[in-house]
């Protein structure tokens, strides 16, 4: 199917992404990546002349957040509208959809959140580090900065979307219907529709924790680094990495978890809905369907193999290790980071002594 495009304002766009984003195609793409190499090389061009410290690094830190950031939302956009237009027949995600298009697809937080975000971390990475100061180099950084950080934070809110949305299908009290009645491999865990958003929340998993392992270890490189000058003791300091801590080092993990214990009970929820199927669908089966004619043998047949059955669509155990590595390293990074603060502010105290 062709997509249309139509008229919007700025505000509109930004308001509802998902819109947007889903309609990427490979020809955009190859343009934005064109634009971006010579948006690079113009700040390369304008650092050598007005030189900021560590720009290589920078560039090299934030273009990696930034690939990484868009590729999610474009396939985050795209996945979920295949997902609910599967399931918009389903009784057991009606709410669920409703909830989606109505509060989280189109939403003032992809505005503030961002804005909010970029403003902290703007002003308060520029009152912490003495070597910045204004010039044509750091226009181009903060130019460079501000659309990365955007659409991070419009990734995270997706990330926290893709959670709500599979928590509102966990505990949804209607139930699945329309499922394929078969005697051979009546396993729930692997419709088609649940696999999808499993594989979405494994990738939005992985991209994610990497894309915070990348931001806690730049930040926190660009805070040690000498001729960076940070005020470790400051106020900002402490406010930013306290951010970082509770949006990254803790949500992302529990998120995950919580994600992994929904979908769980999503495929508990399709065992019971397809042996109460299975079981309509003995009792009302027509001569034309002889499957069913030899009675309650069958019948018991499918319900033990729905039973015993998979709990989980997708195993993913080297992807649990990865992210459960990554947690482990924001973690560390993060708390010797603010430790090491406490530890400065701990030896100048003294010295006043």
């Amino acid at each position: 199917m062709k997509l249309k495009f139509h008229k919007t304002t700025p505000t509109k766009a930004l308001k509802e992404p998902s819109e947007y984003l889903c309609k990427i195609n490979k020809k955009t793409t190859i343009k934005l990546s064109v634009l971006l190499v010579a948006y690079i090389l113009l700040g390369i061009c304008i650092n050598t002349k007005w030189e900021f410290p560590h720009f290589i690094e920078y560039v090299i830190c934030f273009t990696f957040i930034g690939v990484i950031a868009f590729q999610s939302t474009v396939k985050f956009s795209k996945e979920m509208h295949i997902i609910t237009s599967t399931l918009i027949s389903q009784p057991s995600a009606k709410n669920t959809n409703t909830t989606y298009f109505r509060y989280c697809k189109k939403s003032n937080c992809y505005i503030v959140a961002p804005t909010v975000i970029i403003l902290v971390f703007g002003i308060g990475g520029c009152s912490m580090f003495g070597s910045i100061s204004l010039s044509p180099t750091f226009i181009w950084v903060m130019s460079y900065f501000i659309p990365v950080v955007y659409i991070s934070i419009i990734g995270y809110l997706q990330y926290i979307v893709l959670a709500i949305y599979i928590y509102n299908l966990s505990n949804s009290k209607s139930n699945f219907k329309s499922f394929k009645i078969e005697l051979i491999g009546c396993i729930p865990s692997k419709t088609e529709w649940l696999i999808k958003l499993t594989k979405l929340s494994h990738y939005y998993r992985s991209r994610f924790f990497t894309l915070g392992t990348a931001f806690i270890l730049s930040f926190a490189a660009f805070c040690w680094l000498p001729n960076m000058q940070a005020t470790i003791y400051s106020f900002a300091f402490y406010l930013l990495w306290g951010v970082i801590f509770v949006v990254v080092v803790l949500l992302f993990p529990i998120v995950s978890f919580l994600e992994y214990k929904w979908i769980k009970k999503i495929v508990s929820k399709l065992k019971s809905d397809y042996i109460k199927e299975l079981a309509f669908f003995n009792k009302h089966s027509t001569k034309s369907i002889p499957l069913f004619s030899e009675g309650n043998f069958l019948q018991m047949i499918c319900i033990t193999q729905i039973i015993n059955s998979t709990e989980y669509p997708i195993k993913s155990n080297g992807a649990t290790l990865y992210a459960t590595c990554l947690s482990l390293l924001n973690l560390v990074a993060t708390v010797l980071t603010i430790a090491q603060g406490f530890e400065t502010i701990s030896i100048e105290f003294l010295q006043i002594f």
